[in-house]
This record gives C-alpha cells, sequence and structure tokens, in this order.
C-alpha cells in the first residue's frame, strides 16, 4: 500500500509539473505576443508621424519651388539649394523617396502645363525614377504595378520598352497597369499593343483609357477601325466602343463587314456605331441583314432604331414596318418609336398600318407621341 502510495503521488507530482510547464509556456506566449502588438504599434506610430513631417516639408518645399520657377525675379541659387535639399532627405531611407514621390503625383493631379513639367522634372533630378524603376525587379507583383503606376503619372517615357514587357503578364492587376502606362508614355502609338494582344480588357480599362485618350489631340487619335478585323473579340469590342465615342468617321466603310460578325456583340455594337456616326450611306447595307437579326430581339430592336436614325428611303421605312410584325414587343415597341420621329411619310405609314390593324398600335403610339415621356 504504502509503495502504490508513494507512485500515485509522483505520478500527480509528474502532472502539475506538466501543468505548471504549460501554463508558463502559454503565459509566455500570451506576453511575447502582447509585447509584439505593442512594439507593432509603437512602431507603425513613430513610421506615420515620420511620414506626415516628411509628406508636410516636401509639401511646402514643392509649392515653394513651383512659384519660384514660375516667378523670374527668384535668383536660381534658391532652386539649387532646396534642391540639394530634398536630395540629400531623399537619399536617407526608402520611406522619405517613396513619401516624395507620393506627394509629386498628388500635386501633378492637381496643376497643368508648365508646372506639371516642373514636377516631372524634379522626378528625375532627385534620381526617384530609378527608384520606381528598381521596383519592377522586385518579386512582388504589387511593387511592380506600384513602380508602373509612379512612372505613368510623372510621365518618365524612356521607360515604355521595360513596362511593355508586363503587358503579357499573368497577373490581371499587372497587365492592366501596364496597358494603362503605355497608353499615357507612348505618344508614337499609344494603342500599338493591340496588335499582338490577346488578354481581355475589363470596363476599368476601357474607362481609364478613353478619360487619358480623351486628353490628346483627336487629330493624334489612332484609326480604330485597324483593329475591326483582330482576332481578339475583346480588341474589336474595344475598337469600335471608341470609334463610337470618339465619333471617327474615318471607322465608317469598315461597320458594314462587322454587321455579319460571328458574335452578336460585334454585330450589335456596329449597328450602335453606325447610328452614333449617323452613317447614312449604310442605310442600304443595313435593310439587307433583316432575314439575318430577325431571330434576335437585341440586333432586331438595334437595328431598328439604327435604321430610324440614318434611314431616308422609302425602302427604309418599309423595312421598319416590317418589324411592326416581330414577335418581340419590344422590337415591336422601337419600330413604332422610329417610324414616328422619322418624318411625315414614315408617321402616315404608323397610322395607316394601326388603323389597318384595328387600332392595336394605338397604345404604343400614344406613349411615343407624349412630349413628357420623351
Amino acid at each position: 500500500m504504502n509503495e502504490q502510495s508513494s507512485f500515485t503521488a509522483i505520478h500527480a507530482t509528474s502532472e502539475v509539473r506538466i501543468f505548471i510547464i504549460l501554463a508558463l509556456i502559454f503565459f509566455t506566449a500570451a506576453i511575447l505576443f502582447v509585447g509584439f502588438i505593442l512594439v507593432s504599434r509603437f512602431t507603425k506610430n513613430k513610421r506615420q508621424e515620420k511620414e506626415a513631417i516628411l509628406r508636410n516639408y516636401f509639401q511646402r518645399t514643392l509649392n515653394a519651388m513651383i512659384i519660384m520657377e514660375t516667378t523670374s525675379s527668384v535668383p536660381a541659387s534658391s532652386h539649387v539649394f532646396k534642391l540639394d535639399t530634398l536630395r540629400t532627405m531623399t537619399g536617407k531611407s526608402s520611406l522619405a523617396r517613396q513619401v516624395m514621390v507620393n506627394q509629386l503625383v498628388s500635386v501633378k493631379k492637381s496643376i497643368s502645363g508648365s508646372s506639371s513639367k516642373i514636377l516631372e522634372r524634379l522626378y528625375i533630378e532627385l534620381d526617384l525614377h530609378t527608384y520606381s524603376l528598381g521596383k519592377l525587379k522586385r518579386d512582388s507583383w504589387q511593387k511592380k504595378a506600384q513602380g508602373i503606376r509612379e512612372l505613368a503619372e510623372l510621365n518618365y517615357q524612356p521607360a515604355v520598352e521595360t513596362i511593355r514587357t508586363y503587358i503579357v503578364s499573368d497577373n490581371r492587376t499587372l497587365r492592366e497597369e501596364s496597358l494603362l502606362a503605355l497608353v499615357r508614355l507612348d505618344n508614337e502609338g499609344p494603342l500599338s499593343f493591340l496588335d499582338q494582344y490577346s488578354g481581355t480588357i475589363s470596363p476599368w480599362m476601357r474607362i481609364n483609357i478613353h478619360y487619358h485618350l480623351s486628353k490628346s489631340d483627336a487629330r493624334k487619335l489612332p484609326q480604330f477601325s485597324r483593329w475591326f478585323s483582330s482576332s481578339n473579340l475583346d480588341v474589336v469590342l474595344f475598337a469600335l466602343s471608341m470609334a463610337r465615342q470618339f465619333r471617327q468617321s474615318s471607322a465608317i466603310p469598315f461597320l458594314t463587314a462587322l454587321l455579319s460578325h460571328t458574335d452578336t456583340r460585334v454585330a450589335g455594337l456596329a449597328l450602335e456605331t453606325i447610328s452614333a456616326l449617323e452613317a447614312h450611306e449604310l442605310a442600304d447595307g443595313i435593310t439587307q441583314r433583316v432575314e439575318a437579326f430577325w431571330t434576335s430581339e437585341k440586333l432586331s430592336s438595334r437595328m431598328v432604331r439604327c435604321l430610324g436614325r440614318i434611314g431616308y428611303t422609302s425602302e427604309h421605312k418599309y423595312t421598319i414596318l416590317r418589324y411592326l410584325d416581330h414577335p418581340e414587343y419590344t422590337v415591336r415597341f422601337n419600330a413604332v418609336q422610329a417610324l414616328y420621329k422619322m418624318d411625315d411619310e414614315a408617321r402616315q405609314l404608323l397610322l395607316d398600318f394601326n388603323t389597318k390593324m384595328n387600332g392595336i398600335l394605338s397604345g404604343a403610339i400614344e406613349h411615343v407621341s407624349e412630349p413628357l415621356l420623351q
């Protein structure tokens, strides 16, 4: 019994020791975890304070340098002194360089003209373009994308060929950033990458590309019809969209062929582009597509609206009249609207047809003739 009691006591003592050791381990881990959080927060706060100080200083200095550059009475030595000061400060740490780049980008967005060129020159004089280019050699795609964005924002055109290598990247964000950068930096052919581009063009990319092209001289815009025959469907749709939005009349001769495209989205957008460009000379070709489009509600609706805008002969009006018998209500309504708004002859054809059909279209006619509903 004494031996058994001794064994039980020893066993209990071992369990207590294990429990104490585990408790100490968890306690130590908790202390370390709390300490790590406190140190991280302290470090983060210190970094934010330092960043705020640098940002305020850089902003004041940049504003002063822009004013000095645009004021002839200020001595050149003042500019040199401030430039040397900035060069010294940005050379101290990557944080200072990043804050400076951010400030250049931020200020540049709010100014234009010669003042904007001053910031682009400072970007090079402070050797910050090398800092941005260095990010393209990093493993992180986020850093690569950030570097490309900075080079584009500060108009560093020598980076075009380096950036061009990323348009085939597997990473979508990196690919999109490189495409947008090329649009902004490549003055000779801002959309030349579309010749071999096999990726997608997202709505976000379309909006941004359109924004940057809209700020360019309209006479220097590329001929978007160049990509109407691309094997990449996204490129064809993009080119059509741009031709329509920029009212590029030079694209008109190439639009008829797209009405026979195997993808209905291309044919439909071609109809919208013809309508937007008011290409009256293509009306005859559109009337020949009645049978091909009849079974598609979307194509029929777009065709009717298009003819209603560019049609001018009796044949065009009678073609629209055929769609008053279309099985889809949306198409019939669009046909009523197109005829009513064309001219007196078309309106009379519509009224005669309605009379013949015992007033079946009276509700639609009343709707399209009501000014408050237009």
